[in-house]
């Protein structure tokens, strides 16, 4: 049988990718703010919230690619040394 690939379980990759999701989830949220109060016309908060948004969520894939770079160097490396 083929040999598996090894998991990363290191807590540095887990609280960043823990921080991806929360980051994930809080640009949700903003974003369903910044609809409501575009909706209801109150543009300025509407523009925050939207801001706020991308930001958040640009800051999530941000922490992905991170944790993905740090999932793949060892996996890498044990490559390299085969």
């Amino acid at each position: 049988m083929g040999e598996r690939p090894s998991t990363s379980d290191e807590p540095v990759s887990e609280a960043i990718a823990t921080t991806g999701l929360i980051l994930n989830i809080a640009s949700a949220i903003a974003l369903v703010i910044c609809l409501a109060a575009f909706s209801a016309e109150q543009v300025g908060l509407a523009l925050i919230a939207g801001v706020g948004a991308a930001f958040t969520f640009t800051a999530s894939l941000i922490c992905f690619s991170k944790q993905a770079a740090e999932a793949e160097a060892p996996v890498a490396a044990q490559a390299a040394n085969a």
